[in-house]
C-alpha cells in the first residue's frame, strides 16, 4: 500500500512527533511505500504584523501547503493519506484536495485543537470545557492561544469556519483516537461517532527490559504549566527522605520551575533537558519510577508507554485518560491532581518498598508488550485503513453512480482474462486462482499483508498489499508465477553462485538461496526505496545466511541519476514513463564488474536481469565476469522501455550474440525451447556456445 503521512512538526519535539516517527518506521518496516508531506514550525516568521496576520489566515486555509499536496496527489496517487497535525502550516485545506483526488483521508486525534483553540482544555491551572460547552470563541475572552486574543481570534475563526462548512463531518473518511476517554470527547462535540476507531500510540523500536532496578525518579515531558511539574517539585520539598530527581525536557517555563527548585533548595532535583531518542531509553531505564504529574486531559499518556516499554512503573495523576493505561498496584501508583502532598506520600512509599516495585515492573512491561508494540499496533492501524478505503468506496460510488464508462472497461477486463486463462497456474487450478485473486483484491483493501509458503521449495514469502506488481501474482501463482523459477532447479546446483539484478521483493533470490544451499552465494541487488525493505524481510524471515542485499543500482559505470517510479515498484525504470510524471528517486549506479569485486565473488554461474529497459547497461558494466566466467543469463526482453533509455529494442540481445551467446524461451516445468527472434515481455534464457 502507498501511504502518504502528513504532519506539521512543533518547535520542540514532543510526543505527538514520535508517534509520527513510530507510526512511519512501522508502516516502511511492513513493506509499505510510505510518502511524506511535512512543514515545521520553525519556517513561521513573525517578526511583524503582516507575518501574523497571513499565518493567521494560513491557519483556515494554508495555500501554499495545499497547492503543494495537490501536486504530491497528482504524482504519487497514494492509496491512504493519514493526517497528524494540520496546524498551523498544513491546514484543513489539505482535506480537501485528497477528497477531490479520491483518497481516503484519516485524522489522528493526538490533541484537542478541534474543540479548543489552545488544544488543551486547559486554563489558568485547571481544566476548562467552556469551549466545548460554549462555543470556541469563548476562549477569545481569555486569550487562551499563547496569551494572545488575536491570535485566538485567528484560531477560532478557523474552527467555527470549518465546523459551518461541515469539514470535520464530510472531508474526514476515519478518526483515530488514543483512548476512550478522547473519543467520547470528540463525540460529544459532535463528531460522528460511526467514525472514530480507538487506535493507542505505540513505542518503537522497543528499547528493551532494564537489566536492574534504577536509582532516581524521572519525570520526562514538555516544561508547560498544564503538565503539573510544579507540583512535582512542591513534593520533592516535602520528602524527609531525599530521592534523587531527574527532569528530562524543556518549555516554556523552565526557567521559572528551575528558580523553585533553587528556592526550595533542592540540590536533589537534575534538569536534564532534551535528550534524544538514544539517551532518553538510557535513562529511562536507570529510573526507579516514573512520575507523570499532569493536571490536564491527557490524550495519551506516551511516557508512561516509554516507560512500560523498559519496565519502569509510574506514579501518575489519577486522570479520566489515563485509568485507561495504568493499573494501581500493579503497573504503578495514582495521586489526585495538583495534590503535593498525596504524590510526596505515594513517592516516599515507592522508595522505601523496591520489591513492590520490582512487581510493578513486570507487569509493567507485559503491559506494554499487551497492548503497545509495532505487531499490536500494526493490525488495528491496517483495519482502519480498510474501513477508510471501504469508506471512501461507498462514497465515490455514491457520488458517480450514474457515470459509467462501461464499454473501455469491459473491454479491459476482457484483455485481462485472457491473459489469465492462458498462464500455466490458471490451467492447473482454475477455481483457486480465482479464489486467491479475490482474497488479494479484499487483502489490499484492508491493507493486510501477507505471508505465504512457496511449497515447492517450502519457502515463506512476505507479499506487501499492493493491487499492481508482482505480489499480486506470487499470490495467485504462488510457484508458478514465473516458470524460469522451476528452471533454476535444473541450472543450480550447490555452491553455485547467483545473481539477482533487480530482485524486488526476492522471489528468485529465495528460491535461488534455497538451491545453492549454504556453501553457496546469492546476491541480491534491488536499488528502490519501495522494493528493498520488503527485500530485506524476506531474507530475514527465512533466516538466509548466504545472501548478500545490496542496496545499488547497475548500469555500465558509476554515477547518480534519476530511478523514475512506475504504476508498481517492479516498473522502476532509469527511463521515464510518460503516465508516471516523473516521481522518483536519486539512486547511485556501480558496475556489476566492481559490486562483485567489492563482494569477494570471484565466479558466477547464473545472473537473472529484470531492470526495465536497462539490460544493455547491466552487461557493459559486466564485461569482466560475462567474458571470463561465461554464465548463464536470463533477462527479460523489453524494447518499449529499452528505448526510453535512448537504447537499441534490442541491444542486450545483440550484445549477448556478439559474445557468442544462443538464446530459449523458457516453457512448462521449466523446459526450454529455442528462440531466433525475441518476443516483448518474455524473459529470454542466454546459455553461451561451447567451444
Amino acid at each position: 500500500m502507498k501511504v502518504l503521512i502528513c504532519h506539521n512538526y512543533y518547535r520542540q519535539p514532543g510526543g505527538e512527533d514520535a508517534e509520527f516517527l513510530a507510526e512511519k518506521a512501522m508502516l516502511v518496516e511492513a513493506g509499505h511505500c510510505v510518502l511524506e508531506f511535512t512543514r515545521r514550525n520553525d519556517e513561521i516568521s513573525e517578526h511583524n504584523l503582516f507575518s501574523k496576520a497571513k499565518l493567521g489566515l494560513g491557519t483556515t486555509w494554508a495555500r501554499n501547503s495545499v497547492d503543494d499536496l495537490r501536486a504530491v496527489l497528482r504524482e504519487e496517487k497514494p492509496d491512504i493519506v493519514h493526517f497528524h497535525n494540520t496546524f498551523p502550516l498544513i491546514s484543513p485545506g489539505a482535506y480537501y484536495v485528497c477528497q477531490d483526488a479520491g483518497v481516503p483521508v484519516i485524522q489522528t486525534l493526538q490533541n484537542y485543537r478541534l474543540l479548543c483553540p489552545a488544544a488543551t482544555l486547559y486554563r489558568d491551572g485547571r481544566i476548562c470545557e467552556e469551549c466545548l460547552d460554549r462555543g470556541v470563541f469563548h476562549g477569545v475572552v481569555h486569550g487562551c492561544y499563547r496569551d494572545s486574543r488575536p491570535a485566538t481570534a485567528a484560531v477560532g475563526l478557523m474552527l467555527a469556519l470549518h465546523r459551518r462548512i461541515n469539514t470535520w463531518t464530510e472531508m474526514v473518511d476515519r478518526y483515530i483516537a488514543p483512548t476512550e476517554f478522547v473519543g467520547r470527547k470528540f463525540v460529544q462535540a459532535g463528531l460522528p461517532a460511526d467514525r472514530i476507531s480507538i487506535k493507542p500510540n505505540l513505542v518503537h523500536p522497543d528499547p528493551g527490559m532494564r537489566a536492574r532496578r534504577g536509582g532516581y525518579a524521572l519525570y520526562v515531558g514538555r516544561l508547560a504549566p498544564e503538565k503539573g511539574v510544579g507540583t512535582l517539585l512542591r513534593a520533592w520539598a516535602l520528602l524527609e527522605n531525599p530521592v534523587p530527581l531527574r527532569i528530562v525536557g524543556d518549555g516554556p517555563i523552565r526557567a521559572a520551575l528551575e528558580a523553585q527548585r533553587e528556592r526550595s533548595n533542592l540540590s536533589n532535583v537534575h534538569f536534564d533537558g532534551w535528550l534524544c531518542r538514544e539517551k532518553l531509553a538510557s535513562v529511562m531505564k536507570g529510573a526507579a519510577f516514573l512520575i507523570f504529574p499532569s493536571e490536564w486531559h491527557e490524550p495519551f499518556g506516551l511516557t508512561i508507554v516509554e516507560a512500560f516499554a523498559c519496565g519502569v512503573p509510574v506514579i501518575a495523576s489519577r486522570l479520566d485518560s489515563i485509568t485507561e493505561m495504568l493499573e494501581e498496584e500493579k503497573t504503578g501508583l495514582y495521586f489526585t491532581p495538583r495534590e503535593a502532598t498525596e504524590l510526596a506520600a505515594k513517592v516516599d512509599w515507592a522508595w522505601r518498598h523496591p520489591h513492590a516495585v520490582e512487581m510493578m515492573s513486570k507487569a509493567a512491561r507485559a503491559q506494554y508488550q499487551a497492548k503497545y508494540t509495532a505487531e499490536r499496533n500494526y493490525a488495528m492501524l491496517m483495519e482502519i485503513y480498510g474501513q477508510a478505503r471501504r469508506s471512501s468506496v461507498t462514497k465515490i460510488c455514491k457520488q458517480y453512480r450514474s457515470v459509467s464508462p462501461m464499454i473501455p472497461r469491459l473491454n479491459d477486463l476482457s484483455r485481462k482474462w485472457q491473459w489469465l486463462t492462458s498462464q500455466e497456474g490458471f490451467r492447473r487450478a482454475p477455481v483457486s486462482t480465482c479464489a486467491r485473486l479475490i482474497s488479494w483484491r479484499g487483502r489490499c483493501l484492508l491493507g493486510k499483508a501477507a505471508i505465504v509458503n512457496l511449497r515447492r521449495w517450502n519457502i515463506p514469502i512476505f507479499l506487501p498489499p499492493r493491487w499492481r506488481g508482482i505480489e499480486k501474482l506470487v499470490f495467485v501463482f504462488r510457484e508458478n508465477y514465473e516458470p524460469e523459477l522451476i528452471y533454476l532447479e535444473k541450472v543450480l546446483s550447490s555452491k553455485a553462485v547467483f545473481i539477482d539484478v533487480g530482485a524486488n521483493l526476492g522471489i528468485y533470490t529465495l528460491v535461488a538461496s534455497r538451491l545453492v544451499g549454504r556453501a553457496g552465494r546469492v546476491i541480491a541487488i534491488e536499488p528502490s526505496v519501495q522494493s528493498f525493505p520488503a527485500l530485506q524481510k524476506n531474507i530475514a524471515v527465512n533466516r538466509l545466511t548466504n545472501v548478500l542485499p545490496l542496496p545499488v543500482a547497475l548500469a555500465e559505470k558509476t554515477a547518480k541519476t534519476w530511478l523514475h517510479h512506475g504504476i508498481n515498484p517492479g516498473q522502476n525504470s532509469f527511463g521515464k514513463d510518460p503516465s508516471c510524471n516523473g516521481v522518483g528517486e536519486e539512486v547511485v549506479t556501480e558496475t556489476l564488474d566492481s559490486v562483485l569485486l567489492q563482494a569477494s565473488v570471484d565466479r558466477v554461474d547464473l545472473i537473472k536481469m529484470d531492470v526495465e529497459g536497462a539490460e544493455e547497461l547491466v552487461l557493459r558494466g559486466a564485461s569482466r565476469v560475462v567474458t571470463s566466467e561465461r554464465p548463464l543469463i536470463i533477462f527479460e526482453f523489453n524494447p518499449e522501455a529499452a528505448q526510453r533509455l535512448g537504447l537499441s529494442p534490442s541491444g542486450a540481445w545483440n550484445l549477448l550474440e556478439a559474445l557468442n551467446y544462443e538464446f530459449f524461451m523458457v516453457g512448462p516445468r521449466g523446459s526450454l525451447q529455442r528462440s531466433d527472434s525475441p518476443l516483448p515481455g518474455r524473459n529470454v534464457v542466454a546459455i553461451p556456445r561451447q567451444g
